[in-house]
């Protein structure tokens, strides 16, 4: 648990464009956000990811994970005392066991530019 970043495992369903809960988030992950482990494996990514709500992120989100199984982008997250902090998220479709889950890791960015 010497990563500096935040790391998350979930599943999407990507016929329904739908995000699923944390499976595993790293020690960085609970600091960061300041929310309790029991609490982020009820939460998805759109639950952190403060400009979720912009159709074009979230399409251009699903788009390139789907097309490349890779994505990046810089967005907000927001934290358990409501405050937010920008990070660039990159998404990676991985296998385990035969079954795809993504891994998003989110590096905390000083760069307040939000970019797609």
């Amino acid at each position: 648990n010497s990563i500096n970043d935040m790391l998350f495992i979930h599943k999407i369903d990507f016929k329904k464009r739908e995000f699923y809960p944390f499976l595993e988030v790293n020690e960085k992950a609970i600091e960061k956000t300041g929310y309790k482990k029991e609490k982020l494996l009820k939460m998805k990514l759109t639950d952190l990811v403060f400009d979720v709500k912009e159709l074009t992120f979230f399409n251009y989100y699903f788009n390139k994970l789907i097309k490349e199984n890779e994505v990046t982008l810089k967005s907000e997250i927001i934290k358990n005392n409501k405050e937010t902090i920008y990070v660039e998220i990159n998404s990676k479709i991985i296998e385990i066991d035969q079954n795809q889950f993504v891994l998003s890791i989110l590096k905390e960015s000083k760069d307040k530019n939000i970019q797609i």
